[in-house]
């Protein structure tokens, strides 16, 4: 899922919680976590994080920033009453003075009316608000708060000083903000605003979160518990609790869906809402044609229109467009979904590119997926090299109407051996329920007020029939496809059930469980170690000398030492070699994986960058994993390189303007962890029906 599991483990430790809003209604209640929750960047994240907590019995507060650029989502308004749908409470995570400070807005107060007025009229009932910690809160020296009358202490200049943007007091007095003797802002043009002048009553406003009576404040600001301790190891019990976790940092690493199935079976209405209505981005036919999928005068043809019989024999060139859409599909945000007919046919090498990904079929009433395949002209020629052709004895000499049962058997029966769960087409698209449940035991959140248009849509459907439905066929027809397709005493997917079905008697008796049938249905991949690439303790006599830029370097019991010298940024870079380029040194990528790296500084500090490199050697991408600091010990990071490109390495940087007397490497390793699809057993009881 895109929300990181360990957010689950929060939950646990709450064991119930409530909106801000309930906490400030209710001031006599000693016991209670209020769970609040800033939206500053993804309000899609944030919609999957409602959906775990309403189906566990939880509450929050969702709290959305108007200066984001998801406030200009069309569907901006369906998704706060979504929130509210899932139980959750909606308000603002005001920026007026930042607003007002970059001369976005004159006058504040009309700005928070004016904001407020759609979403109101459109139900969300809003009553309470955040206050948003903008950098420019700290440069600028301003809270946002300090707008509202209501919220003005005695003497603001005693009691707001040394506060963080937040509202708390930090243990470091370099992340606090000055409050102004004057008692107002004065912009760049001179225009002054007066603190405390905006009446929080006059705009139907009740509170604001922080000012909300608490004893105890946890706050993941800043993506750490620097600024508090973490909750996961407090007592939170007899207590009025406030815990800020901000969306953007549960995160957790992207999934990749593969649903998979005959043509003609829904999918692209499917597709359309899986994208629409639920967590997933979701894309049709995209693998193997994203090279057409960018468009314009110079893009190639699909792959999978006409000559797409013979990239079936090409294998390589298979490999490589599957590996090129692969790096497309991790650049996306959040989990992804393809939704495509045409990777069937090539399931060997899907399962290479692709071993991570939960593979899902799609499967619609073979008779009808025949008749619509026959309208669409399907093998209506001898020489078809548009559609795939069977492993079939005598396929060149057979019928069209036999060559499409054959084609729709044995893509169903390949994909139902393939696939995780099976989606019946006509259970999901009479029943909205059903999907949404289904979809529920892969862990997929589906937003009933965002899906329910996409799943009454109606999407590439045959307008016109000249193919008579399948209770008109004639009796040559019918028999022909009772004889592959069916389910009379000769048909091919009769033997097959009576295979299984003898299979599992025998296992019920203690017959020989290596049946091979049995052992084919119950195949499970055998799980990769995990492999060490490097480990290096820079406190051991002998080590391999890193590469260095504008610094210098010397071993010691305590570790390998670099100071900065000469101008520009200081790096060292783990894996050898050089920025640029691979020429030595670094590590191969491989498919299907993502890395563990830990690293332990005993002096100083800096950003631990991944730097990427194509074929040829050349620095392609650079990502910075984050920030590595000795007084917070051993750090641990998980990231995946794209896979398209071969090689990476590692570096510490330390950029010019704020590099440290020196750099103290204590410890690095770095492990390759293979990723498989999640193994998934029976669908979980939660304490909300989906």
């Amino acid at each position: 899922m895109a929300i990181d599991p360990r957010y689950l483990e929060y939950l646990a430790q709450f064991r119930e919680t409530v909106p801000v809003g309930r906490l400030h209604d209710d001031p006599q209640r000693r016991s209670a976590v209020a769970l609040r929750h800033d939206v500053d960047y993804d309000l899609d994240v944030a919609l999957e994080m409602a959906w775990h907590e309403w189906r566990r019995g939880f509450a929050a507060s969702y709290y959305l920033l108007p200066t984001a650029a998801y406030w200009q989502d069309p569907r901006l308004l369906a998704k706060c009453l979504q929130l509210q749908d899932f139980g959750h409470e909606v308000g603002l995570h005001v920026n007026l003075l930042a607003s007002w400070v970059r001369r976005e807005i004159e006058d504040p107060g009309r700005e928070l009316a004016r904001l407020l007025a759609p979403l109101r009229a459109g139900g969300v009932a809003v009553r309470g608000v955040s206050s948003h910690g903008d950098r420019l809160c700290y440069t600028q020296g301003f809270n946002n708060y300090w707008c509202f009358g209501e919220l003005r202490p005695a003497r603001p200049e005693v009691s707001e000083s040394g506060r963080t943007a937040e509202g708390p007091r930090p243990a470091d007095a370099a992340e606090t903000v000055p409050y102004p003797s004057t008692h107002a802002l004065t912009r760049e043009d001179g225009a002054r605003f007066d603190l405390w002048s905006v009446s929080m009553a006059e705009h139907g406003l009740e509170y604001e979160a922080f000012h909300v009576p608490f004893d105890a404040y946890y706050s993941d600001s800043g993506g750490s518990w620097r600024r508090s301790p973490d909750p996961l190891s407090a007592s939170l019990r007899g207590a009025r609790v406030q815990v800020l976790m901000h969306p953007v940092h549960w995160r957790g690493p992207q999934r990749l869906f593969l649903f998979l199935s005959t043509a003609r079976a829904g999918t692209r209405w499917l597709a359309s809402y899986l994208d629409r209505g639920s967590s997933l981005t979701a894309r049709h036919e995209f693998l193997l044609n994203h090279e057409s999928a960018a468009g314009g005068p110079d893009a190639p043809p699909k792959r999978t229109g006409e000559g797409f019989a013979d990239l079936l024999g090409e294998p390589d060139a298979v490999r490589r467009l599957l590996i090129e859409g692969r790096a497309i599909l991790e650049d996306a945000p959040g989990d992804q979904a393809e939704v495509n007919v045409y990777l069937e046919p090539v399931l060997a090498e899907v399962r290479e590119v692709f071993p991570d990904a939960v593979l899902v079929g799609v499967e619609r009433d073979a008779a009808r997926v025949v008749r619509s395949l026959l309208e669409r002209d399907w093998y209506a020629t001898p020489e078809d090299r548009r559609h795939p052709p069977m492993e079939v004895d005598g396929w060149d000499s057979l019928s069209q109407f036999e060559k499409t049962c054959w084609y729709v058997h044995e893509t169903q029966e390949s994909v139902r051996r393939a696939a995780v769960r099976v989606l019946r087409f006509e259970e999901i698209v009479d029943s909205p329920d059903r999907l949404a449940a289904r979809l529920a035991e892969l862990d997929v959140a589906v937003f009933p007020r965002l899906a329910s248009a996409e799943h009454a849509r109606l999407v590439n459907a045959t307008e016109s029939w000249t193919v008579p439905p399948p209770e008109r066929w004639p009796a040559e027809w019918r028999a022909v496809f009772e004889r592959i397709c069916g389910t009379g005493e000769g048909g091919v997917a009769r033997r097959w059930w009576r295979r299984l079905r003898a299979a599992v008697a025998r296992l019920r008796r203690g017959a020989d469980a290596a049946d091979p049938l049995w052992n084919r249905l119950l195949e499970v991949p055998a799980e990769r170690p995990t492999e060490t690439l490097a480990e290096v303790d820079y406190r051991a006599a002998e080590h391999d000398e890193p590469a260095v830029r504008n610094a210098r370097w010397e071993g010691g019991d305590d570790g390998l030492r670099v100071d900065p010298s000469g101008s520009g940024h200081a790096h060292v870079l783990l894996g050898g070699g050089s920025w640029h380029e691979l020429d030595r040194g670094g590590w191969k990528n491989r498919i299907g994986c993502f890395y563990r790296c830990d690293v332990e500084l005993g002096e100083g500090h800096a950003t631990l960058y991944c730097l990427m490199f194509d074929a040829a050697g050349a620095l392609a991408r650079k990502r910075a994993l984050g920030r590595v600091d000795a007084e917070d010990g051993p750090r641990r990071f998980a990231f995946r390189v794209r896979s398209d490109l071969p090689g990476f390495n590692l570096a510490l940087y330390m950029p010019e303007q704020s590099l440290p007397e020196s750099l103290l490497v204590r410890r690095f390793r770095l492990e390759l962890v293979p990723m498989a699809p999640p193994r998934l057993g029976r669908p979980r009881t939660d304490r909300r029906p989906v």
